[in-house]
């Protein structure tokens, strides 16, 4: 019998368009936000696996939020 080792968290810069209300930022507590120009907020953080990423990313559009870019990054 093997057993898997435990996948590394993967860390990801979301970037979204438009203003994120307070109740999604806290929502989105976990990740780091970071205005940028032109109305953009990009949203850092770390997922444990593809399903945890897709998820938060589903939960975005749900709420109507604008999806610009999802990139992989070196730390969460």
């Amino acid at each position: 019998m093997t057993s898997a080792s435990p996948q590394r968290p993967t860390s990801y810069e979301i970037l979204v368009r438009g203003e994120l209300s307070e109740a999604l930022v806290a929502a989105l507590e976990p990740l780091r936000l970071r205005v940028e120009p032109g109305g953009m907020v990009a949203l850092r953080g770390a997922f444990r696996d593809r399903s945890e990423l897709l998820g938060a990313l589903q939960a975005l559009e749900d709420l109507g939020v604008d999806l610009i870019e999802v990139t992989p990054t070196e730390d969460g």
